[in-house]
């Protein structure tokens, strides 16, 4: 079983899980936002279950808004109850990162990609959406892979590719936590914080 954590920053606080399915109390993190591209990271679970390669992706993050309940509805449309979580809050971010094989970010859109550097740091691959951020921190082939914006089936192959080659993903993963710790300084990690915050901010 692989677990694959989907556009999640990992953060400490005390809400609870909104996804009952869980049975877990988790911890919050990033809101659940439309520019994160739910839905496509959906479809492309839908195909790679297909494969019937046994993968669970995990999603973060404050879910009481009516994206998630459409999220919850498309989940079950595709028949992913058992593959796709959403969870709300970790005690334990590192712990919770350690138990993660995969990043994978399916953004529309996106700024300073925070989660995806704590991926890093963390020693996973990383793959996402060609957009915002992204392309500047991920050097395809190097440290990550990027693949096209809101397409499914770009998602299921690129996701599909890296499940099949350990040595590649331990690879990227290696030079992508050497990639963050060598570029991103205390400074910047704040400044990414604080526009988070400030983006959270009614």
């Amino acid at each position: 079983m692989y677990f694959i954590e989907a556009n999640t920053s990992v953060w400490t606080a005390s809400v609870s899980s909104p996804d009952e399915s869980t049975g877990a109390e988790d911890a919050r993190e990033s809101d659940v936002r439309p520019a994160k591209g739910y839905d496509v990271l959906m479809r492309a679970a839908a195909l790679i279950a297909e494969q019937h390669v046994q993968v669970q992706f995990v999603i973060a993050g404050q879910c009481n808004t009516s994206l998630y309940d459409e999220l919850l509805k498309l989940r079950t449309e595709l028949g992913l109850e058992e593959v796709v979580k959403f969870l709300g809050y970790i005690d334990d971010p590192a712990e919770f990162l350690s138990g993660i094989d995969l990043f994978l970010s399916s953004s529309i859109y996106d700024g300073m990609p925070l989660s995806a550097i704590q991926a890093m740091v963390a020693e996973l691959p990383v793959l996402a959406t060609r957009c915002g951020g992204y392309q500047e921190l991920v050097m395809y082939g190097m440290n990550g892979r990027l693949v096209e914006v809101a397409s499914p089936e770009a998602i299921a192959k690129g996701l599909s590719g890296l499940l099949q080659d350990e040595a590649l993903r331990v690879s990227l993963a290696s030079r992508a936590r050497q990639h963050a710790l060598s570029t991103f300084d205390m400074k910047v990690m704040l400044q990414a914080y604080q526009s988070i915050y400030s983006e959270l901010m009614p």
